[in-house]
């Protein structure tokens, strides 16, 4: 995994942000629209939880989409896919 996609553990508003900003470019390099695709894709602030990042509703076939993208990943430390 590349240093730019490693997860922060900082629970600031600021980590939120650049987290949501990787997800986007990752799903934009995917092949989605992101603002069609995941119209609701942001940073929020809530109380007491931290910043999360909302993904937020996306339609049946983005679903389908996102669901075939997942399948086809290998998974972390899975040295034997091809």
């Amino acid at each position: 995994m590349s240093d730019q996609y490693k997860w922060s553990a900082d629970p600031s508003k600021e980590a939120a942000a650049q987290a949501t900003d990787r997800l986007a470019t990752s799903l934009e390099e995917a092949g989605f629209d992101v603002g069609r695709d995941f119209p609701d894709l942001a940073a929020i602030m809530t109380l007491g939880y931290g910043p999360p990042v909302r993904v937020g509703r996306i339609s049946i076939d983005t679903a389908a989409r996102l669901c075939d993208l997942l399948a086809r990943v290998q998974p972390a430390g899975d040295d034997t896919a091809g």
